[in-house]
């Protein structure tokens, strides 16, 4: 009996051992699985904020382009860094190395922040970050630390823009007359002939989007006065029919004149400029330092570029929006009260509500008006950025609506 009863203790203590060892076993597997998934978690969320951050900052430099490219690494180096994204970790090469101060990057040149070109010079910005990442847990199991990064390229393209455009139709041969240089338009409604503007001006008329969106240049069936004078405030956001591409692109969309009896508030009514609707009530935004829709954007307002004279009445010594000093100036945005995309047709019918074709688009800056004597004064921008358009034309030339579109 006392035999019987040793060979059970005996078997009872090598059990408890074994129990100690599956313990411990578990235990190691138990705790490498818990820093895979904790570790896991942090690649991912760095990951997640660099690329985040990347997008953002090649957006913010495309901006810039294609006049400036000094200007673009920098507003892509400022907006990585105010993500989170420190200096030592960005991506240079000797050319952004020396502009933003971060080192110079041998091992991958080809993700290195730079300005390149696809469709045109300097139409392309590319970012990247790169940032090593020092676990605690998987050091218990033997495993060290690791690297993230990300990569963004985004490009200036002309854009087929879906927000934002002025119910004004210009004709071909009043943007060439006007050139450059700053530049008198005529209103000229449909039902009446239109005034002479002589060898420098040009002529402008309501139009309808409304109804050549319906389709099939169903003139009769277009938005009416409220809609018009809204689209003078807001710009029209609706469907515009994509291009034909090229190096210069051609649209062919239909849409109607605005009838005579609709256009009472293409200049404004009544004496409260804050009310009165039209051109009166968009220079009253800008005196405000606010943007489309009445949205203060003082940041968007600085001194003029020269010559001074191009820019007619500048309120608070500023305007909305300089972008290069060039003539003509370029990546102005569209979201200045005072500035907006006009449809290039190709010409203006002598009476009723008429269809017309719109085969381009055009920038363009008010910086006067005359209510009495129905004219507007501005300059044609050789380009604007930030129209909402969604739409990239690729290949065509860096004239007219541009926008910023991420490229990867």
């Amino acid at each position: 009996m006392r035999l019987i009863n040793a060979a059970l203790s005996r078997l009872h203590q090598g059990q408890k051992g074994q129990a100690l060892l599956y313990l411990a076993v578990m235990f190691t597997v138990l705790l490498g699985f818990t820093a895979m998934v904790v570790d896991a978690g942090v690649v991912y969320w760095n990951r997640r904020m660099l690329q985040n951050a990347v997008d953002g900052a090649v957006l913010a430099g495309a901006a810039k382009l294609p006049n400036d490219t000094t200007a673009a690494i920098q507003s892509a180096g400022a907006y990585a860094q105010s993500n989170g994204v420190s200096t030592s970790e960005l991506l240079c090469d000797t050319t952004s190395a020396a502009i933003l101060g971060c080192p110079v990057d041998t091992t991958t040149p080809n993700y290195d922040i730079r300005v390149i070109s696809n469709y045109n010079a300097n139409d392309t910005i590319v970012v990247s970050a790169r940032r090593r990442i020092t676990f605690g847990l998987r050091y218990i199991i033997g495993a060290g630390d690791t690297d993230v990064a990300a990569t963004a390229a985004a490009i200036v393209a002309p854009t087929n823009p879906t927000s934002g455009l002025l119910p004004w139709g210009v004709t071909q041969d009043s943007l060439t007359k006007c050139g450059t240089s700053a530049c008198t338009l005529y209103y000229c409604p449909p039902n009446q002939s239109c005034p002479n503007p002589g060898p420098s001006g040009g002529n402008f008329g309501p139009v309808d989007f409304q109804a050549g969106s319906s389709g099939g240049g169903n003139c009769s069936a277009g938005g009416g006065g409220q809609t018009y004078g809204s689209n003078i405030l807001y710009g029209y956001n609706g469907p515009v029919p994509s291009p034909t591409p090229g190096a210069t692109p051609t649209w062919s969309w239909q849409i109607c004149t605005q009838t005579g009896a609709d256009v009472g508030n293409t200049f404004g009514q009544g004496n409260n400029p804050a009310s009165s609707g039209g051109v009166q009530e968009l220079f009253y935004w800008d005196s405000q330092q606010w943007c489309d829709g009445g949205v203060p954007c003082s940041g968007l307002y600085g001194p003029p570029p020269p010559p001074a004279s191009y820019w007619g009445t500048i309120y608070n010594g500023e305007v909305c929006g300089p972008g290069s000093t060039g003539n003509p100036p370029t990546n102005w945005p569209t979201t200045c009260a005072r500035l907006g995309i006009v449809p290039v047709i190709q010409s203006w019918p002598k009476s009723g509500n008429q269809p017309i074709t719109v085969v381009s688009f055009a920038c363009f800056y008010l910086t006067n008006y005359d209510k009495q004597n129905k004219t507007i004064q501005g300059v044609f921008l050789k380009s604007c950025t930030d129209v909402g358009g969604d739409q990239p034309v690729l290949g065509g030339t860096l004239n007219g609506p541009l926008s910023t579109f991420l490229w990867r």
